[in-house]
């Protein structure tokens, strides 16, 4: 499921950024119980990596937060390296595909930037989504084929692994950070 999107009005802080979460984003997540063993992911950006941020989203999410520096405020939280290979469905889906569709509209001003967006997530159907798991298998495959490294310009060079590797290499890829 993708919920969005949700919009700032003006220029991104931490103080825009934790009223959104606050009053439309955990609102409506938990309207549709997706707390507890629900992840939450974000980037980067400055205003999102704040304390007050953090214990927003701690007083949610606890732990199951990716997010980087979360880890300084919560250690027993998931480190996410900056300059990662892009593994997440909305790095490597999500937001070409958003781009793609709004500019394609080529909106000319920001109530049409806007409704270019909204019909863009509107025009993600559930037959898409399979596909996109497909692809996140795949980079999963290759992230342990390159031993972590960047993978892009080898996607289509790497030979597959099987099903039962790929299970044991996230098993142990997955198991052994947390000892």
């Amino acid at each position: 499921m993708i919920l969005g999107p949700f919009f700032i009005e003006g220029t991104v802080t931490t103080a825009r950024y934790k009223a959104l979460l606050q009053e439309e984003f955990v609102p409506k997540i938990r309207e549709l119980g997706m707390v507890g063993d629900y992840w939450f992911q974000q980037d980067g950006a400055p205003p999102h990596r704040t304390r007050v941020v953090f214990d927003t989203l701690f007083s949610t999410f606890k732990t199951n937060v990716i997010a980087l520096g979360y880890p300084n405020h919560y250690p027993d939280s998931m480190h996410w390296p900056p300059y990662s290979p892009d593994l997440s469905p909305l790095d490597f889906f999500l937001w070409g595909y958003v781009k793609d569709k709004v500019y394609y509209e080529a909106p000319k001003t920001t109530d049409d930037l806007k409704t270019a967006i909204v019909n863009a997530f509107d025009s993600l159907h559930s037959d898409i989504l399979p596909k996109v798991i497909d692809n996140f298998i795949m980079r999963l495959r290759h992230v342990i084929a390159s031993e972590g490294s960047h993978f892009e310009n080898l996607i289509n060079c790497l030979p597959f692994i099987s099903s039962r590797q790929l299970r044991s290499c996230i098993f142990l890829s997955l198991i052994v950070p947390f000892k």
